[in-house]
């Protein structure tokens, strides 16, 4: 992705947006363009599916929709279904996330007040295993007990090293909220068998987990759970997103008599302008669980270069039909060796927009201080997209 024309972007007083382009280590991070994936470096396994998996995913992909029972697929599949196309999305626009034309990717869940949960990626793989588990071979008894125990997942977070997966899940589990801890040491393949470390609840658990990146990393990876005895268990799946992302900042244009919203107008200034100095952004972090017939959500992490730390979590939730939403987010306690000082400043965080592709809009007012304006800016959080396996029964064996 290029970086942008600051000096355009900077040309209107009236407000100042930008697009944070993020590296780690050195390494360019690039978002690839709707029109498909780009070719794979030597040594990498290349996608098969044109405009499936890509990027953007454009272009319809078939979907077998076999089973998921403890015995894996049926291989009596009914015949594939045709996901619609979201050719032309590009998941590095900002002003895409206001655009109804395109196609969510949707877990298969509502919640109480009727919104969906939907994905955090443009990439098919949630609606392939979701229309996967739904096939017409399945017997209802266990799609049933399939589907209750993907709503008992409550939330879901990984934590990965180069050598170990620590996944922490919280299940409902006779009308209270439970606690496992899942850990491996990180395989030389793909798949990687874990274990329950520690535990509340008093449930059986089969883990294994799946590196899904094409390159053979780990930003999108595929959880599989084995819940209860053997003959009626059941089978949940669990996608999580871990990756870069990039940001696009609306400030008001106007200055504040508030010193910390002035505060936290340079920390953006500084990070658009790409200052020398240490008070501006150095990455955003996006972290996500999709469960198959489940709930969703998120976190962002902004880390500044001074070890400041904004962090901001919440359910991954969409209205049928467009992408405004009006949500509470939650704010993050900071971490041993960070600063909290700019997240302290803010007084409420709303999620204003989800287009179930990896776009998320952030709604921030500074919090009430003596007689000053509570001002308010606004944040596109767009996950940064790397091309996945093509989805086929081999791709998600586990």
């Amino acid at each position: 992705m290029n970086r942008p024309s600051y000096k355009i972007v900077l040309s209107s007083l009236a407000a100042i947006s930008a697009i944070m382009v993020l590296s780690s280590c050195g390494e360019k991070k690039v978002v690839h363009p709707a029109a498909g994936s780009p070719a794979p470096k030597q040594g990498e396994e290349a996608p098969t599916n044109p405009g499936g998996e890509g990027g953007g995913g454009g272009g319809g992909i078939e979907i077998p929709a076999a089973p998921e029972t403890e015995g894996g697929a049926d291989q009596k599949s009914p015949k594939p279904l045709k996901e619609d196309s979201n050719s032309g999305y590009d998941p590095s626009n900002p002003s895409q996330i206001d655009e109804e034309r395109f196609t969510k990717r949707y877990t298969g869940a509502k919640d109480s007040s009727g919104l969906l949960y939907t994905g955090s990626a443009p990439d098919s793989l949630l609606t392939f295993l979701r229309m996967r588990s739904e096939g017409k071979n399945i017997d209802s008894e266990t799609k049933a007990r399939n589907t209750k125990a993907a709503m008992s997942v409550l939330s879901a977070r990984i934590d990965r090293t180069s050598d170990e997966f620590n996944i922490v899940l919280e299940l409902s589990e006779a009308g209270s909220s439970k606690n496992y801890v899942l850990t491996g040491a990180r395989s030389q393949n793909r798949v990687t068998a874990l274990e329950v470390t520690q535990k509340t609840g008093t449930q059986k658990i089969e883990a294994s987990i799946k590196c899904m990146d094409a390159n053979r990393g780990c930003e999108t990876s595929m959880l599989k759970l084995l819940i209860g005895e053997p003959g009626t268990r059941s089978v949940v799946r669990i996608l999580f997103r871990d990756s870069l992302a990039d940001v696009f900042a609306n400030l008001p244009g106007k200055r504040s008599a508030n010193p910390e919203y002035e505060s936290m107008r340079s920390f953006w200034i500084n990070s658009i302008l790409n200052i020398e100095t240490d008070e501006k952004m150095k990455e955003i972090r996006f972290k996500a669980f999709e469960v198959v017939n489940g709930r969703s959500g998120f976190e962002v992490q902004i880390w500044g270069h001074n070890g400041e730390l904004m962090i901001y979590s919440g359910p991954l939730l969409a209205p049928e039909v467009g992408t405004k939403i009006d949500i509470q987010a939650e704010s993050g306690d900071a971490w041993v060796n960070s600063s909290s000082n700019l997240a302290n400043s803010v007084g409420s965080a709303r999620i204003i927009n989800n287009n179930g592709l990896g776009q998320i809009k952030l709604d921030l007012t500074m919090r009430p201080r003596g007689g000053y304006d509570q001002d308010a800016f606004k944040l596109t959080i767009m996950r940064l997209v790397r091309p996945i396996l093509p989805l086929t029964e081999r791709s998600i064996e586990m």
